[in-house]
């Protein structure tokens, strides 16, 4: 008996010690990680991030992190508006717990890796107000749990992904406002039922607007202007989208898109 139970409390401290190590282990991947990202950064000796982005403490008491309380993983990485001027690392991408990431505000350039479309469990993904440049990584539409993208106010270029499973995703907020994004809106963006605001307005996008626009059901904002949008077609997608409207629960159409249909319709 005293055997068995002897057995008994050295499994359950064998077990304890091997979870503490891989608990240990996960958050230094996560540490590390964030490290990596700091490293990137101009920052004086008295910004917040300096001294207490260290080694010398867990990444769970950080400015602008928090951690789950269960696996102790990074579950939330809030530095908006901290005046950080630097790049994002694809070291980002190992943050494999991370739900939400706010760096809005910022003075962060570069590109966006495309190692951050391995943030399999990310809802929220806030980027607005920064200096970023390149393409949007099409990695990023295949991450099927986010809801929320907001990459407004950037210098991103190159153009929407055309390909039909790029949208089949669950976004129901895409806000990509203020870039230099090219080419055409692709009908495809209709297969993104989910979607509720639309946020496409002071770009460079050109051609038809599609009709398929319409068939987005759950719409409730849509801001179209400030690009070179042509064709007769549009005024037949506005109708489209104003005849879902009466279906579905849209709340907000941009006053400025009532007045373009009328111009439209004297064509």
């Amino acid at each position: 008996m005293e055997r068995a139970y002897s057995f008994f409390l050295s499994t359950v401290v064998l077990q304890l010690y091997f979870l503490e190590t891989c608990i240990s282990k996960n958050i230094t991947t996560d540490q590390s990680a964030l490290l990596v990202f700091k490293d990137g950064f101009t920052l004086n000796s008295s910004h917040p991030l300096t001294r207490n982005w260290s080694s010398q403490a867990s990444a769970c008491h950080w400015i602008g992190v928090t951690c789950g309380s269960r696996h102790r993983r990074v579950r939330a990485l809030n530095i908006s508006d901290m005046g950080i001027l630097g790049t994002i690392p694809p070291h980002l991408g190992n943050l494999s717990f991370l739900v939400s990431l706010d760096v809005s505000k910022n003075h962060l350039y570069g590109v966006i890796p495309r190692e951050m479309g391995n943030l399999h469990k990310l809802e929220k993904l806030i980027m607005y107000s920064n200096k970023l440049s390149g393409y949007i990584q099409e990695e990023l539409f295949n991450i099927s749990t986010l809801r929320e993208m907001d990459l407004s106010s950037n210098n991103l270029s190159g153009s929407l992904p055309s390909a039909p499973d790029y949208w089949r995703t669950n976004v129901q907020l895409l806000n990509l406002r203020a870039n230099n994004i090219g080419g055409v809106i692709p009908s495809s963006i209709s297969n993104s039922s989910n979607l509720k605001e639309l946020y496409l307005h002071e770009n460079k996008l050109s051609g038809q607007i599609p009709n398929s626009l319409g068939d987005l059901r759950q719409l409730e904002h849509l801001y179209l202007l400030y690009n070179n949008l042509t064709g007769n077609s549009q005024a037949k997608c506005f109708c489209l989208i104003i005849q879902a409207s009466l279906a579905s629960s849209m709340e907000v159409l941009d006053y400025r898109l009532h007045y373009y249909l009328y111009i439209l319709m004297q064509r």
